[in-house]
C-alpha cells in the first residue's frame, strides 16, 4: 500500500472488476505505528491520504486505532531483543499524542477535496488504545463529534512530552 502506483493499480483493478467506485468504510487497526516507524511522517500522511482516497465520495468513514507513544518505544525494544535494527524513522519522530496527531492531519491538513469533516472518539479497546471514527460528512450521527480544537484543548499538555 505504500507503493502508491502498485497498490492503486491492484485496488483499482479489484474495484473495476466488481464495479465498485469506492468503499463506504475503511478500518486501520494496529497499522499506523508501523507505517510511521518505517516511513516517517511523510509515509504516515501518504498512507492516511491513500486510505481516504478509496472512500466513497462524501459518505465514507475511516476507522483508526492510533497506537500511543509507549507502543512506539516497545516496538524499538522488541526489535533490539530480536537482534534487529530499530525502525528507520524512530529517531525522526517526535513523541506526541498520536490521537491528536492523526486527528489534526485528517481533519485539518488534508486537501479540502479529501479532508474528513468530523471525528467521533468511540472509546478505548482492551489495550487502552483510542478508536477514532472519521467521516467525510459533518455530524453524521448523534454521538459527540470532536473537532481538532477540542482534542487539542483536552490533550494540549501531551503535545510537548519528551522521549524517555
Amino acid at each position: 500500500f505504500m507503493n502508491e502506483g502498485e497498490s492503486s493499480r491492484d485496488i483499482n483493478g479489484y474495484m473495476r472488476a466488481y464495479g465498485i467506485t469506492g468503499f463506504s468504510f475503511v478500518s486501520l487497526f494496529s497499522i499506523t505505528m508501523w507505517i510511521h516507524l518505517n516511513f516517517g511522517d511523510t509515509g504516515l500522511h501518504t498512507f492516511l491520504s491513500n486510505s481516504v482516497k478509496f472512500l466513497l465520495p462524501n459518505v465514507g468513514s475511516l476507522l483508526v486505532e492510533p497506537q500511543p507513544w509507549k507502543c512506539y518505544k516497545n516496538a524499538v525494544k522488541r526489535c533490539r531483543k530480536l537482534g534487529m535494527e530499530k525502525p528507520l524513522h524512530f529517531d525522526d519522530i517526535k513523541p506526541q499524542d498520536m490521537d491528536i496527531y492523526i486527528t489534526q492531519y485528517l481533519l485539518g491538513q488534508l486537501p479540502s477535496s479529501l479532508g474528513m469533516k468530523s471525528c467521533q472518539n468511540l472509546g478505548r479497546e482492551k489495550w487502552g488504545r483510542s478508536i477514532l471514527l472519521f467521516h467525510l460528512l459533518p455530524n453524521v450521527c448523534d454521538m459527540e463529534v470532536m473537532r481538532p480544537q477540542k482534542i487539542l484543548e483536552e490533550g494540549d499538555d501531551t503535545m510537548n512530552k519528551k522521549r524517555k
